[in-house]
């Protein structure tokens, strides 16, 4: 499951998995539903992390997933920024001719956070966005337009945007439709899970409660879609 960690920690900022919003019953409730569906693994929210969570799912061995999301659309976050990532020994520094390192990376984000951050954490976090990055790349991103660095040509730039790394590792790249998509990440991201089969999305569907079972693994989720119907 490394690579789903991959993907979520690789875009610049927060999201969740289950939406913190949801009520969790610690007991099994009796709940009377309109519709009543079915699913391998059901994911709360359609943002990155949603997506994410649902191709790898599919990729290890999920038959059926359903994605509930309370907009009418995937994204989450993605909607409202370009979608800058960062990364130290990525194929794109390599295309670059950029040298750089992981310790680099993990000590720049150190100092930039007044080394208040969980080193552990962030170290995890550099390790696994090399693969996230490669993911993107190996999908399409390999095809996208980056904003490049005016002196040198290379995707691989310093972002002026936040405290800046000693070496130049971050990268923007534009969507293919500009209509649709503030960054290649999101565009990526949603073509493979709606490429898939598999994975069916729900949308004005927003979950109310985390259900529970007798042993308190959370197997179910009640939520309401845009009818007003229990789900």
């Amino acid at each position: 499951m490394k690579r789903i960690i991959a993907l979520i920690l690789a875009m610049v900022m927060t999201l969740s998995m289950v939406a913190c919003s949801a009520e969790v019953k610690n007991e099994v409730p009796s709940v009377t539903a309109d519709v009543t569906k079915e699913a391998d693994i059901v994911i709360v929210g359609a943002g990155a992390a949603g997506l994410a969570a649902a191709i790898e799912a599919v990729d290890n061995g999920a038959e059926s997933v359903i994605v509930i999301e309370k907009t009418a659309t995937t994204g989450g976050s993605l909607n409202f920024t370009s979608g800058s990532m960062s990364g130290a020994e990525t194929i794109i520094q390599q295309i670059d001719g950029v040298e750089d390192t992981k310790e680099s990376y993990v000590q720049d984000i150190l100092n930039n956070g007044a080394n208040l951050g969980d080193k552990e954490l962030i170290e995890a976090y550099v390790e696994e966005d090399v693969a996230a990055i490669q993911w993107l790349w190996d999908n399409g991103l390999s095809d996208n337009t980056f904003s490049v660095d005016r002196a040198t040509g290379t995707m691989s730039v310093f972002a002026p945007e936040h405290a800046l790394y000693s070496i130049p590792r971050t990268y923007k790249a534009s969507a293919h439709d500009a209509t649709k998509y503030k960054s290649a990440a999101h565009e990526i991201l949603d073509t493979v899970a709606k490429a898939e089969s598999k994975i069916v999305f729900d949308f004005q569907t927003e979950a109310k409660t985390l259900i529970n079972n007798e042993a308190g693994q959370v197997l179910s989720v009640v939520a309401e879609n845009a009818k007003g119907e229990t789900v």
